[in-house]
Order: structure tokens, then C-alpha cells, then sequence
């Protein structure tokens, strides 16, 4: 049994957390023994304990700005906490995380996950890092200067038994939300203008306008500033009637497996999207901007559609051609499950790190 002790800075279950999370529940206790840092309690703390996985809660001092007796504090109570635990392999996924790991003397996972460069960052984790994991090739290659065997291409996984498409759960999700079989434009993300909150107003008022009885919705949270920002910019666009705000979502598998499309038109370089994986394992096609990972989840024209970043009447019209011909909409969703299939079965991405992990903590 190897123990793996994961560092995260965000409480709360982002892309990456829940991306995380899935792993931690497919390894834990079948060959792994986590333990987790949490910066603060909340969502990620107590998904963790309630898979039995010991969890801490400290928050890792910034080293910008920060005071030494913080910092020196801080690594302290990781070294304490891997001690006590009996560690063997530390894994992180945040920067901060990463440089406190790299003061520990243990083998480091680094879990590399958006294509963003950060160029000092990115070379000192390729000489310290015992691997980084990367979710997809245009991740790899901000880590250009470290040989392919450390930095292998590990992409998120879903559980292909819970995303899934379901003709009952679609029908029920609907009912709950008050939707007939008009097409459904669904988006989750976080709410952040990088992530195409306001692109996305824009791309549903050309649509409703063509086909006034489509409907949007929308799964996420944000700061609470920023929340009642989009709010507010969803009425003052005329479509609080025809574009739901749900907030934060529990079971993403209902939400898509209810929607006709997905789409993200997140102007980050994405790694690799959870969201967008999660819609192709329900069998829903999608359209997003091309940029970084979301190119390797939907293969344009096959499970999905790509259209340049930013351009927003592109993106309208692409989901207006999938609304407008069920018969192509379902073919895509079809390959997109069987791409799910192939490529992101949580089982065979969640093996991969676990033999990660016994790589590294054999070549300690």
C-alpha cells in the first residue's frame, strides 16, 4: 500500500478537485491510502472524509508577501503531517502546493493541468518534480525542457457507470426543471468572465432569436460579487425566461445527461475540460472555442464542434445546426460516448497514476 498525501489551496470543488476526487476515490484503499491537506473546510473536505480518507486543514502561506514564521510554519505542519502519516509520495496540483512539496524529502507527483506557461514555475518543476502529470498533450508542452518518460499524458477520467446516457433520467431532470422536449443548450462552469460567462449571453440571444423555443441553462458558482454580476446580466439581456440559472450543481451526470448540447465557450487555455468529458460519457455533443485541451476531448465534426476563440456568431450557428438536425445530434453523441469510452474511463486513467506513483516511490 503506497501512501499518497495530496496538498490542494482550494476548499472548494473545482474542475481539477472533482477531476482529483474521482482518482482518490478509485485508488483509495486499492492500492493507495491517501491523506489530504485542505486550505479551509468545505466541499473537498468533506468529500474526502467521507471516502475515509484522513484529512487535514492548513492553508499554505503565500511565498510572495508572506512572512517567514508563516511560510516556516506551513512546511512544518505538511513535514508533520507526513511523518505521522507515514507518507511516501506527496501529490499537488497547485503551484504554492507544489514548491512546499518540493522542500519535503519525498518524491513529488506534480498534476499539471491547464496549458497556461509559467515559465519559472514550469522549469523548476521539471528539475524537482519526480513526474508531472500532465492531462493533455498541450499540457506536456509547457514542460518542454523535461524528457517524455517524466512527464506522461494522463487524461481526467469520468465514472462511465454514472455519465452515462439515460432516456429516464433525461426525462426526469427535465420535468424538475420544467422543460418538454424543446432543444437544451446547456453550460457549467465556474463563474468567471475567462470562462465565457458573457460570450455565452451573446451566443444565446442569436440563437433564441432564429429558435425562439430553444431553451439555456446554466450550472455554477462564482464569488458573490461576480454571481450576482452575471445574474443581473442575465436579465438585463431579456433572457431570464428562457435561460435558467441553476447555481451549484450536486449530480452533474443529471444535468447532462438532460441537455441536447453542451457547450463552453471558455476563453482559457483550457488543459483538458472535466465538463466537456462529462457530456461526451452522457453522449451529448459539444461546442467550445479551439483552444488548448478542448481540441483533444472533441474532435471537430466527429463528437462535437470546435469554432474559432471569440468568434460568437461562429458559435451560434454551430449550435443552431446541431438543434436543428436531431438525426446528425445524435450521431455525435453517440461518437462522443464512444470517445469517452476509449479515452477517459476514470479505471484506466486512475491505474495510470497509480503506477505513477509506485514508479516514484521505487526510484526514491
Amino acid at each position: 500500500m503506497i501512501r499518497v498525501l495530496y496538498v490542494s489551496d482550494r476548499a472548494s470543488l473545482g474542475g481539477g478537485q472533482q477531476s482529483m476526487l474521482a482518482v482518490i476515490r478509485a485508488l483509495h484503499t486499492r492500492g493507495v491510502q491517501y491523506a489530504v491537506i485542505v486550505p479551509s473546510p468545505g466541499d473537498l473536505e468533506v468529500k474526502c472524509r467521507a471516502l475515509g480518507v484522513p484529512v487535514f486543514v492548513r492553508a499554505c502561506a503565500p511565498f510572495r508577501g508572506g512572512r517567514w514564521r508563516d511560510i516556516s510554519d506551513t512546511r512544518r505542519f505538511i513535514s508533520t503531517v507526513v511523518e505521522q502519516q507515514g507518507i511516501r509520495v506527496l501529490h499537488a496540483e497547485i503551484p504554492r502546493c507544489a514548491l512546499y512539496a518540493m522542500t519535503i524529502r519525498r518524491p513529488l507527483v506534480f498534476h499539471a493541468r491547464v496549458g497556461t506557461r509559467a515559465w519559472f514555475f514550469d522549469r523548476l518543476a521539471e528539475r524537482r518534480a519526480n513526474r508531472i502529470v500532465c492531462v493533455s498533450q498541450d499540457v506536456a508542452r509547457r514542460f518542454f525542457m523535461a524528457p517524455e518518460r517524466r512527464r506522461p499524458v494522463i487524461p481526467n477520467g469520468v465514472d462511465l457507470a454514472l455519465f452515462c446516457p439515460s432516456t429516464d433520467t433525461r426525462a426526469a431532470v427535465r420535468r424538475g426543471w420544467g422543460i418538454g422536449d424543446q432543444p437544451l443548450i446547456g453550460m457549467a462552469a465556474e463563474i468567471i468572465p475567462g470562462k465565457g460567462i458573457f460570450d455565452l449571453l451573446d451566443i444565446a440571444a442569436i440563437v433564441l432569436r432564429a429558435c425562439p423555443e430553444a431553451r439555456f441553462i446554466f450550472a455554477g458558482s462564482g464569488e458573490a460579487a461576480m454571481t450576482s454580476q452575471f445574474a443581473q446580466a442575465i436579465a438585463a439581456a431579456g433572457l431570464k425566461e428562457r435561460l435558467i440559472f441553476l447555481g451549484q450543481v450536486e449530480h452533474m451526470d443529471e444535468f447532462h445527461a438532460a441537455l441536447d448540447v453542451f457547450v463552453l465557450p471558455s476563453r482559457l487555455r483550457e488543459g483538458l475540460p472535466r465538463t466537456l468529458i462529462e457530456a461526451a460519457a452522457c453522449g451529448v455533443p459539444a461546442v467550445a472555442y479551439d483552444r488548448g485541451g478542448c481540441r483533444e476531448v472533441i474532435q471537430s465534426g466527429e463528437t462535437g464542434l470546435l469554432v474559432p476563440v471569440g468568434d460568437v456568431p461562429q458559435f451560434a450557428q454551430c449550435i443552431r445546426a446541431l438543434i436543428e438536425d436531431p438525426s446528425r445530434r445524435r450521431r455525435m453523441g453517440m461518437r462522443a460516448r464512444d470517445r469517452a469510452e476509449t479515452a477517459f474511463d476514470i479505471a484506466r486513467c486512475a491505474g495510470a497514476i497509480r503506477r505513477v506513483y509506485e514508479d516514484v516511490a521505487v526510484s526514491r
